[in-house]
């Protein structure tokens, strides 16, 4: 026990903060063991979690961490780090990441349900991590439908389902149930909505349990139907795919690699540089063919 160079009182074992409290709450935190622990990065839980998710890189850059860091680093090992720390000032941290939308799953509900049996958090800390635990429990007593919401999120992401598609998947939902959930009814009133914000409704209705890897040849299936029937909407599913692709940094498996490809494809054909719109639009066509056998999973 003692207080460290970078502002902290903690009690420390390797790679794990047991008890800390901030002296100087703006100080940037230095490592504590010469190998790479997510202790260095919980200053990261001092910024709003929609701000470091929008830009990961320049979040971390800010640390003015000196030592090397992870290629891929893990939010949500960060938040469990964090619950871990019996520290209740990360600990609350962690927990208001999870209240503003960090995706839980069944691990950090566990984790949730130690915090709130805590004498070290403060009283309105624990009512808050039983809180988020209980409401995680609550939408996930039925397994299928986190599969759903990886399902509809990429579709509409991808524009091949709308808004009214998921209020009508809502409404469906709720009539199933003696006492549906509130995000789910919230979510069957977002009607004048737009997509991005419905999209970030369904992920507090249930936690996907499929990657957008795992998903994206169902919804591809479902997008050829559609540009069989509506052959503008190439444009569009181009434009969103490579969204999709810039998003995941354009590490897709094999399959899924012409995702980066169509929206420059459409753009050289409408200023006449390389190939025509009809081209492009017929190799489309082609490549969602080639996931229309896929059933989705019952």
């Amino acid at each position: 026990m003692g207080e460290s160079r970078y502002g902290f009182f903690c009690e420390c074992s390797v790679g794990k903060v047991i008890n800390s409290q901030r002296k100087q709450p703006h100080k940037t935190l230095e490592t504590m063991t010469l190998r790479f622990s997510y202790v260095w990065l919980l200053p990261l839980l001092e910024k709003p979690y929609d701000a470091v998710k929008l830009d990961l890189p320049a979040a971390i850059a800010a640390l003015k961490i000196k030592s090397a860091l992870p290629v891929d680093i893990s939010l949500r090992q960060l938040l469990v780090t964090a619950l871990e720390s019996d520290s209740e000032y990360w600990s609350g941290l962690a927990i208001k990441w999870l209240d503003d939308g960090f995706p839980i799953d069944h691990n950090l509900s566990a984790l949730l349900l130690q915090c709130a049996s805590r004498k070290v958090l403060s009283q309105s800390a624990r009512h808050k991590a039983f809180s988020l635990a209980r409401r995680w429990e609550k939408l996930n007593r039925h397994p299928g439908r986190s599969m759903q919401v990886a399902y509809l999120k990429e579709a509409l992401e991808l524009q091949v389902l709308d808004v009214s598609d998921i209020v009508r998947w809502a409404d469906e939902a709720i009539s199933e149930q003696a006492d549906p959930p509130y995000e789910l009814i919230e979510l069957a009133l977002m009607s004048q909505s737009n997509r991005f914000d419905t999209a970030r409704q369904l992920l507090r209705v249930a936690t996907p349990s499929m990657s957008s890897a795992e998903v994206l040849p169902y919804v591809l299936a479902a997008a050829h139907q559609k540009l069989l029937e509506a052959p503008d909407f190439g444009k569009v599913l181009a434009e969103e795919m490579y969204r999709c692709w810039a998003k995941a940094n354009g590490d897709f498996p094999e399959a899924l690699r012409p995702f980066g490809y169509f929206d420059d494809a459409y753009a050289l054909a409408e200023s006449e540089t390389f190939g025509t719109v009809d081209q492009i639009h017929r190799e489309l066509l082609e490549f969602t063919a080639g996931f229309v056998s896929w059933v989705w999973p019952p």
